[in-house]
């Protein structure tokens, strides 16, 4: 029989290698999801400014209106984008909690 033993320096070498390779690319496929979550969350924010500017456009509209009816479903649609704002606002500081869990890794 063989003695191995001799081996396993260089066994334990090409280990270290693949496994600091493989740290490397991990690293940078986390930073790489991060850098997506934020494309992704500043898409949403753009596109929830563009619904919120037409919502409100249209609630001072509606209220403007001389129908008692209407103006009150106006007030009633300011309040209901003042609840939506405040829940993406929510919603967004736990997608930042997320990315930087992430970007921790």
């Amino acid at each position: 029989m063989s003695d191995f033993t001799s081996l396993l320096p260089v066994e334990s070498a090409v280990s270290s290698a693949a496994s600091t390779e493989i740290q490397t690319f991990s690293s940078s496929a986390i930073q790489q999801a991060v850098s997506m979550m934020a494309q992704d969350a500043q898409v949403f924010m753009l596109g929830m400014e563009q619904v919120y500017v037409a919502a409100n456009g249209k609630a001072l509209a509606m209220i403007a209106k001389q129908d008692p009816l209407e103006q009150a479903a106006g007030t009633a649609l300011l309040a209901q984008i003042a609840v939506s704002q405040t829940q993406t606002i929510t919603f967004m500081t736990g997608a930042a909690t997320v990315a930087t869990a992430f970007s921790k890794l």
